[in-house]
Order: structure tokens, then C-alpha cells, then sequence
């Protein structure tokens, strides 16, 4: 054990706290869920919710989740310019973690992913 394990854990669960409370104003309202074939997630779900703030929307995100489920894929988090600073898309990572618990991974398509 080294000497800085118990520093490091005294921190670890203060930034816990800090990011629970952020993210507690924070919900995911979705519009969309579907596994369309040809997207990168395929046979996984494709999901686009909306960003709410005490019930008034802010944003949007739309993310997948892996075929075996060990991955989140971000396609897209999209803050409005007045919301942002805030530390609203931090919510929503940490949100989108505390619920599945895999690695979020950010991901760029711009065609479908047929040719796999």
C-alpha cells in the first residue's frame, strides 16, 4: 500500500459527491431507441434522449450501446450555447455511467458501417 492510497482515496470520493450532486438536476429524456442496421452498433441500441435541467431541455445526446454491452459509443453531445459552462455534459458522462458502468467512448460516423 503506498502512502498516498489513503490521499487518493479521501479525493476519489469527494469528486464522487461533487458529481453525484451535478448530475442529480440532470435528466435523459428519451426520443428514440432503435438498432437500425448498417449503424456502428448494430445489433446494439442506438438511443437519442434529451438533456433536462429541472425539467427545461438544454441539450441532446445521442449514444449506443455495444452488442455485448461493455461499451457506451457517443455519437453526439450537444449542450445549448446559453447551458453551457455549467458542467451539464459532465452530468450526462457521469450519468451515462453511473448507469451502465462500461467505458464511454466518443465516436465520429459519418456513413453507415455497411462495408464491415
Amino acid at each position: 500500500m503506498s502512502q498516498f492510497d489513503p490521499l487518493r482515496d479521501f479525493y476519489q470520493r469527494r469528486q464522487i459527491v461533487r458529481l453525484d450532486a451535478l448530475a442529480s438536476g440532470v435528466q435523459l429524456v428519451n426520443l428514440r431507441s432503435e438498432s437500425p442496421r448498417g449503424s456502428f452498433v448494430f445489433p446494439g441500441t442506438d438511443y437519442l434522449d434529451t438533456i433536462e435541467v429541472c425539467g427545461h431541455p438544454v441539450g441532446r445526446v445521442d449514444y449506443g450501446l455495444s452488442p455485448l454491452g461493455d461499451r457506451v459509443y457517443i455519437n453526439m453531445l450537444e449542450i445549448e450555447r446559453a447551458q453551457r459552462g455549467q458542467g451539464n455534459g459532465l452530468a450526462v458522462l457521469w450519468q451515462l455511467w453511473r448507469t451502465h458502468q462500461v467505458p464511454i467512448v466518443p465516436l465520429d460516423q459519418y456513413t453507415s458501417s455497411d462495408g464491415f
